[in-house]
């Protein structure tokens, strides 16, 4: 089911990417932010008991380059970098381990004022890849290992994003932006590893507010 999803909604966003990026002479634009990153948390359950796991909070960078093609539609190729370290955490015990994630998707953006107005509120849907990167120090042994291992592994996850925001025109080539999105993915079960005794699934939110700049040419 996840997979022929994922496959529905690539279909979708290679179509919007068709239609949103026609023409080299259309109007370009790039730009930079940076903000928070936040997870929901999983539990992992059992027969020991249950122990929390997830991600710490931390924070974001972001990249991006697209077309404003339409007044009211444009889309956008998308980088994310988070960085958030692994958590497990039961009994007053928690445990930590470096980690972050790197994102690569397209995001269609449609603006609910048109190109010449000087604030143009948003919403976007987009998905894309994510890869979870576990880069602590493997350990020989793990506090709470009877629940889960937070490893030193790549782990590649289909994603889908939705959010808002709004763009603010400073000058004809210049504007501030500030969004709030959630990227929601399959939980990566190779990076923290649940005991095969374990029971952890599901899809996790990554919440990224963030804030930039972007110019048009």
């Amino acid at each position: 089911m996840l997979t022929n999803n994922f496959k529905r909604l690539s279909y979708v966003l290679a179509a919007a990417a068709v239609f949103t990026f026609p023409a080299m002479g259309q109007k370009w634009e790039f730009g930079a932010a940076g903000g928070a990153s936040f997870y929901t948390n999983k539990d992992v359950v059992n027969r020991l008991g249950t122990a929390e796991t997830g991600f710490s909070k931390g924070y974001t960078a972001t990249a991006w380059v697209g077309q404003d093609s339409f007044n009211h539609i444009g889309g956008e190729i998308r980088y994310h970098f988070a960085k958030n370290d692994l958590t497990l955490a039961a009994g007053g015990t928690r445990v930590g381990f470096s980690a972050h994630s790197h994102t690569v998707g397209y995001n269609v953006l449609i603006h609910t004022q048109p190109k010449s107005a000087k604030v143009r509120p948003y919403v976007l849907v987009g998905g894309g890849v994510k890869i979870f990167r576990g880069t602590g120090e493997p350990r020989a042994s793990q506090a709470l290992s009877q629940y889960a291992v937070l490893t030193n592994t790549d782990q590649p996850k289909p994603y889908v994003q939705f959010g808002g925001g709004v763009k603010v025109n400073l000058s004809e080539r210049v504007y501030l932006r500030a969004e709030i999105t959630d990227q929601m993915s399959p939980f990566p079960t190779d990076v923290i590893l649940p005991v095969p005794s374990g029971s952890l699934s599901g899809w996790i939110h990554n919440i990224l507010p963030v804030f930039g700049i972007g110019v048009a040419f």
